[in-house]
């Protein structure tokens, strides 16, 4: 019989993997380089225009 307070163990087989695509360094490089002129971006514009000073004397 089995037991319904057990958990069961799943298991996988390689069929079961999707189909990836394939990233290239290149794209992931790419990728972070843009998240972190958006980052630089919206600090200067947060600096201009509410006088927030991440790094300022508040701190």
């Amino acid at each position: 019989m089995i037991d319904p307070d057990k958990p069961r163990r799943i298991r996988f087989q390689a069929e079961d993997q999707p189909d990836l695509p394939e990233i290239s360094k290149q794209e992931i490089e790419a990728e972070r380089e843009l998240k972190r002129r958006r980052k630089e971006k919206t600090r200067q514009w947060l600096e201009e225009h509410f006088d927030w000073l991440p790094f300022g004397e508040v701190w």
